[in-house]
């Protein structure tokens, strides 16, 4: 090595221990150069994220196309991203003024994201480091309370506190970008192929550990779109838990009870998906901002991010027969029990419904934490137009017989469950025939969508099944409890979901998945708690 390249080296190694002073200034606008994502990848066996490695360069840093010099600001380290995306200069910068950090940004979809963990000290002080050596935060970021990432200005939006924030929330992010809320997430997964297979999507190539009874399966991901999530683990008590295995990402949602519990989005080693969950505020996990859209208020005309505001709920602004092919003569048949008429369409050798069901399985008089089926955001109109969302045991067990979460009921087949008289829940290979007739799984998204209602892109609706974006409910954890009460709502416009008759475990039950943008159909099991729609098929 010559003296040049051993200066050289030796001033990256300057830099990358400097990197990660946790000096702090005032909030200032920053210059950023986005840039859009591929479909790219790069692959690589797991290896383990340590102190030791986090101030090395990847071979691909002399390729790297930067807009701030390095040796002037601190550069977080590019080691753990798509280097295929990072030498085609798919990946924006953004400046943080108050500590001269920079961070790689990337574009999925429509939105911007931080490449890389927020490693900004909070002034509450509510965050923390991995290891004792300083660098790690340079790879990782910070593991922050909700607290301190809702509230940077310190005026009571954590742990015991109850707020109800104005969107979007700036809170530790840097001046013009914010905290992500659940539907900014939500629209994350749908732009990487969907909930069931984003784990695999957003996880970095590098740094998970394998799963499995023998430690065989890889627990990296494919970081097709250049999210690079790390496996950073989580904070409570001066303990460090499930690094190597688990990333927790913090949203603004609140959980059960909401003085004590938000929500935060998890990816794991062993979950091609990923999970929204609820846990206590005071844990520490990791931040990603999110660029604020000019589509959304700016954070500038709020006040603090603490202020209260209305919560808003989604209505179909289209009636339900928009949705129908309008050159499909379609059959129609009338549910006995309540009178509500349903099309129905013959797809190969099966009778179909050609909306999704509604009928309500619960009274009344049924306590809310008992209930098993939803109308979207719980706007009785949008049942009307989409049908109702029911959990697996509202749909299969419609006389109450225990088949339900937890439960392995391996009924027979057909299954009639909640559908009217005469039809019955479709069956997995019942679904698998309507998709093989339709294309196979990676053209029957587009032949049986709807042509309307999606907020991307649109179906064919070839054959009259009509699939419209009816989102789905997810059940959320309070107390170390699951509770109906919070059932949150989401992807409406952008995905539907259905159950089968056909259990993958007790917990879990073979779905079929439509996503917005995407001709492809998904089918990878869906927790039995979840709330989804129902088509009906006539029994022969």
């Amino acid at each position: 090595m010559n003296n040049k390249s051993l200066a050289l080296f030796a001033m990256v190694l300057v830099l990358a221990f400097f990197a990660c002073d946790d000096s702090s200034s005032a909030s200032s606008e920053e210059p950023s150069s986005e840039s859009s994502s591929s479909s790219a990848t790069s692959s690589s066996s797991a290896s383990k994220i340590s102190s030791s490695s986090s101030s090395k360069i990847s071979s691909s840093s002399s390729l790297e196309k930067r807009a701030y010099d390095c040796q002037k600001y601190k550069c977080i380290t590019t080691e753990y991203l798509n280097q295929d995306l990072l030498k085609a200069g798919k990946y924006g910068e953004l400046l943080d003024e108050r500590d001269q950090r920079v961070y790689r940004t990337i574009q999925i979809g429509e939105q911007t994201w931080m490449a890389q963990g927020l490693n900004f000290v909070d002034p509450a002080h509510k965050s923390w480091c991995e290891s004792s050596a300083m660098d790690d935060c340079n790879v990782k970021g910070r593991l922050y309370t909700w607290g301190a990432a809702m509230d940077s200005v310190n005026t009571g939006c954590g742990y015991g506190s109850k707020c109800s924030p104005t969107l979007p929330v700036q809170g530790i992010c840097p001046k013009g970008w914010h905290l992500p809320d659940q539907e900014d997430w939500e629209e994350l997964f749908i732009a990487v192929g969907g909930k069931s297979i984003a784990g695999k999507k957003l996880k970095s190539t590098v740094g998970w550990k394998s799963s499995g009874d023998d430690y065989s399966v890889d627990g990296n991901g494919d970081d097709a779109f250049g999210f690079s999530a790390l496996p950073t683990g989580g904070y409570e008590n001066k303990t460090f838990w499930s690094q190597g295995e688990v990333a927790f990402f913090w949203s603004t949602t609140t959980g059960v009870p909401d003085s004590l519990q938000a929500c935060y989005m998890a990816l794991s080693k062993s979950q091609n998906g990923v999970e929204r969950k609820c846990n206590k505020k005071e844990y520490g996990y990791s931040v990603r901002c999110l660029k604020d859209s000019p589509n959304r208020p700016s954070l500038n005309e709020s006040s603090s991010s603490a202020e209260a505001s209305s919560s808003s709920v989604f209505e179909w602004e289209y009636p339900k027969e928009s949705f129908f092919n309008s050159k499909i003569e379609y059959e129609s048949i009338t549910d006995d029990r309540d009178g509500q008429v349903y099309k129905i369409i013959k797809i190969g050798e099966l009778w179909w419904m050609a909306e999704n069901l509604n009928f309500d399985t619960d009274s009344e008089d049924t306590p809310v934490k008992l209930r098993r089926s939803w109308c979207y955001d719980n706007v009785a109109d949008n049942c009307n137009v989409a049908g109702r969302l029911y959990t697996w045991g509202g749909a299969i067990d419609s006389v109450n017989t225990g088949c339900g979460f937890g439960s392995v009921c391996s009924p027979t087949q057909p299954v009639r469950g909640v559908c009217p008289k005469g039809w019955h829940l479709p069956s997995r290979e019942e679904w698998d025939a309507l998709l093989f007739i339709a294309g196979g799984d990676d053209d029957a998204g587009q032949i049986l969508k709807s042509h309307t209602g999606w907020s991307r892109e649109n179906g064919d609706d070839t054959f009259g099944f009509s699939v419209m974006p009816a989102g789905r409910g997810e059940y959320t954890m309070g107390n170390g409890r699951y509770v109906y009460e919070a059932m949150v709502f989401g992807a409406a416009k952008n995905s539907a979901e259905f159950w089968s008759s056909s259990e993958k475990d007790e917990y879990v039950v073979w779905d079929v998945i439509f996503v917005t943008q995407n001709e492809q159909t998904f089918s990878f099991g869906a927790n039995k708690r979840d709330a989804l729609s129902i088509r009906c098929v006539q029994d022969y």
